[in-house]
């Protein structure tokens, strides 16, 4: 298997902290690619770096010193045989540079979602994961687990709403187990390209139109707004998770699991959740007992 013809990374970024202390040389990238490489794998894979280009309007100086210094580090230790592409797209925002990447720029069949700040505990075997995608076209969407796989990570990801399904998958063929969970979510991980455009990004344009889009860099809050919604049309139960319609009550108050139940008692919801699993093909790496996968290397990281 050359993970070459079936994998690209999109790396989104931006200049940390534009109006006070601006971050130009950013480290964190250049660490999160080499991390990336040498943990995963990913010999001879493309990554593409995408700066989001609403700082041309606001910071244009910085803006070009940021272009300059993210074209250097190809040059860098370590990242000299890396296949690194700058992608200059002027459509600002993370959610349009990811659109531009999976329609136009993407020619592999699945892609790896790696923001600029991110690290990798130990190896991960990139190619049991394909795997998996190959042999169960399902699964859309793989995500690497940032916490442990307990009973703790469990509870603290319903009552967040970060899932309202965490469950270990037991029907699919599979080289390296996963859980079946309910968001998306923009911590890494690997989609199928088809999809994306087949499926997530119709429901994205559907459910959270660019009206509604929160706009900077939350590609992941607009997919769970459409989420939210997509989870609303399925089940026909009188209530809403939100204010999502004006006609129906908001009754069910988040979260909508609790303990080992889906839809806190309400049948309409259980069937909606599990549902809006299944048709987006959601799934978290691992198992029970697992270590997490990847950490952030910078909690401080912020747009200004």
């Amino acid at each position: 298997m050359e993970l070459s013809n079936l994998l690209s990374v999109f790396v989104p970024t931006h200049i940390i902290r534009a109006s006070s202390e601006p971050y130009i040389e950013n480290e964190m990238i250049v660490e999160t690619i080499l991390q990336a490489y040498t943990k995963l794998g990913l010999e001879g894979v493309e990554f593409y770096v995408y700066p989001d280009d609403a700082f041309n309007e606001t910071h244009p100086e910085l803006m070009k010193k940021y272009y300059e210094y993210l074209e250097s580090i190809k040059s860098f230790k370590g990242l000299e045989s890396i296949k690194i592409n700058i992608v200059k797209d002027t459509r600002k925002t993370m959610r349009n540079n990811w659109l531009k990447f999976v329609e136009e720029d993407c020619k592999t069949p699945y892609m790896m979602f790696l923001e600029h700040d991110w690290g990798f505990a130990d190896h991960i075997d990139i190619k049991k994961i394909i795997n998996n995608f190959e042999k169960n076209p399902s699964v859309g969407y793989v995500k690497f687990n940032r916490f442990p796989h307990d009973d703790r990570m469990r509870s603290l990801a319903v009552a967040h709403n970060w899932d309202w399904i965490y469950e270990q998958e037991q029907d699919l063929d599979l080289d390296i187990p996963m859980f079946k969970i309910t968001f998306y979510s923009g911590n890494p991980h690997i989609a199928r390209i088809k999809k994306c455009k087949e499926f997530y990004i119709p429901q994205m344009l559907e459910h959270c139109p660019p009206k509604l889009s929160k706009g900077t860099s939350h590609l992941e809050k607009d997919m769970k707004k459409a989420e939210l919604r997509s989870i609303d049309s399925l089940r026909d139960c009188g209530f809403s998770n939100q204010s999502t319609d004006g006609n129906k009550a908001w009754g069910h108050q988040w979260p909508l699991s609790g303990g080992n139940t889906i839809g806190r008692g309400c049948k309409k919801c259980e069937a909606a959740i599990t549902e809006h699993q299944k048709k987006w093909g959601l799934y978290m790496l691992g198992d029970w007992g697992d270590n997490s996968r990847v950490f952030h290397l910078g909690e401080w990281c912020r747009k200004e």
